[in-house]
């Protein structure tokens, strides 16, 4: 699951890949339902800069889901397996509760509140649109699915992802470093794998750590 936590040791990982000058090329091994917008949107950003300095090939050979798909978007390449999931290119929050809790006392009308039902609807809206928006403009030329459609926010097995353009192409996380490698022109190299970051202990016993309610789904 995408959180806070999780994207931060992702990002930094990727910077030290754009910093170090032995590193060619980024094979993303994604296996996520999602998880938090903010977290997902960096994420995002991190793949599509690195991507822009050197080859980033995703692979998926269990779920890229929601902001699990977003930040595979921006990839030179997307290899999937046919059972393999892609999609829900979408947005869900929580409404907050009106009122103030019993018992509570705060200084303003808004503290303790992180919005009203229209502002919290108003910045699903906003979030959509970005997230339609931005796997519109990155897999455009294959894409035969358009910004409407995709709001549906539809889940896909990876044989339809590739039929819609969600993916290029049938292949595992070998196929997927095979081709980085041929990107980035290598004929002999080595392959680093960094292991998966681990979800806090606050996340397993699923308390959220983060101030916001809306997640990437």
């Amino acid at each position: 699951t995408i959180t806070g936590d999780t994207a931060t040791t992702v990002i930094d990982n990727l910077r030290e890949a754009r910093q170090n000058e032995s590193i060619e090329a980024v094979v993303l091994d994604i296996n996520s339902p999602g998880g938090t917008a903010a977290a997902s949107e960096q994420l995002y950003l991190a793949v599509k800069r690195t991507q822009q300095e050197m080859p980033v090939v995703t692979s998926v050979t269990g779920l890229a889901a929601s902001g699990g798909y977003y930040m595979a978007a921006p990839s030179s390449h997307i290899l999937v397996t046919p059972a393999s999931t892609v999609g829900s290119v979408g947005v869900r929050a929580t409404i907050p509760p009106d009122g103030i809790p019993a018992g509570e006392v705060v200084t303003g009308p808004d503290k303790g509140s992180t919005a009203t039902d229209a502002e919290v609807r108003q910045r699903v809206e906003s979030l959509r649109r970005a997230f339609v928006g931005s796997v519109v403009d990155e897999r455009n030329e294959s894409l035969t699915l358009d910004a409407a459609e995709l709001s549906y926010a539809k889940v896909y097995s990876g044989a339809s992802g590739v039929e819609l353009g969600l993916a290029d192409e049938v292949g595992g996380v070998d196929a997927a470093i095979q081709d980085a490698a041929n990107r980035a022109g290598l004929t002999g190299y080595d392959v680093v794998r960094m292991e998966s970051p681990q979800p806090s202990t606050l996340s397993q016993l699923g308390l959220n750590t983060e101030s916001s309610g809306t997640t990437v789904q």
